[in-house]
């Protein structure tokens, strides 16, 4: 029992003694940034939208401080925010407390290239499905995968965020690095799906996916296509882009 009352006073004596500032024996409390966002910390916005940012607000203990905005470049085409350049964009909201301890809120804005008819446009957000090869099974990790986008660049060409429909960068977790960002698409003629294809890398892997065999149905509003790299079938991905109505 006296053993077990000297064990109970150190125990004591460590839980208490972390609270004691070393300088001037007073106790200190922090109380850290809190950041509440104003408004959904996910917006869809259309193309060409007017977009007016809701902010947040910070506090310490229950009193305001200030709040840092910063919105980061596009994630896949890497242009500065804009509601006329289609991209995935983060807004950042920042704060310090006075002890210097920082705090962040993060809001995420898909800005939406314009929904095209697939007759004569195949511009838009798509949700996508990828099979890769040898056995091009469907599975749950791979499918519905948010968001590719296909924006246009030119009288008949467009831009596609990742060539592989998001494989590594949605569908195993790997980020935007791993996306082919870089390819491009251009319409020979779309009623014939007839396409010419610029090449686009995976820099983190060092390979080069090639786009092939692209189908365009707008009563289904799908576009399939493969995309290749080297010559093992496990460098064979065939995806199907859905395009997303919203």
């Amino acid at each position: 029992m006296k053993n077990l009352s000297i064990f109970l006073l150190v125990l004591l004596g460590v839980f208490t003694s972390c609270t004691i500032d070393n300088t001037d024996g007073v106790s200190s409390i922090t109380n850290y940034p809190i950041i509440t966002l104003n408004g959904p910390d996910v917006l869809f916005l259309n193309q060409g939208d007017t977009y007016t940012d809701a902010g947040a607000v910070s506090t310490e203990g229950g009193a305001v401080i200030e709040t840092t905005t910063s919105f980061s470049k596009g994630v896949y085409f890497g242009g500065d925010f804009g509601t006329d350049s289609p991209d995935l964009y983060f807004v950042t909201y920042s704060a310090i407390n006075k002890d210097g301890f920082p705090g962040t809120a993060t809001k995420t804005i898909w800005v939406k290239p314009s929904t095209g008819n697939l007759t004569s446009d195949i511009s838009g957000l798509y949700s996508s499905d990828v099979q890769r090869g040898p056995s091009f099974s469907v599975t749950a990790q791979y499918s519905a995968l948010n968001y590719v986008f296909i924006k246009k660049i030119g009288t008949n060409k467009y831009a596609i965020s990742d060539a592989v429909g998001g494989y590594y960068d949605i569908g195993r977790g790997y980020g935007s690095n791993y996306a082919t960002s870089d390819a491009t698409i251009t319409v020979n003629d779309l009623a014939t799906n007839s396409f010419s294809f610029t090449p686009g890398p995976i820099a983190a892997f060092g390979i080069t996916l090639n786009m092939s065999n692209m189908v365009v149905d707008a009563t289904t509003k799908t576009i399939t296509f493969t995309s290749t790299y080297g010559t093992a079938s496990s460098g064979v991905f065939k995806i199907q882009l859905k395009q997303v109505q919203l």
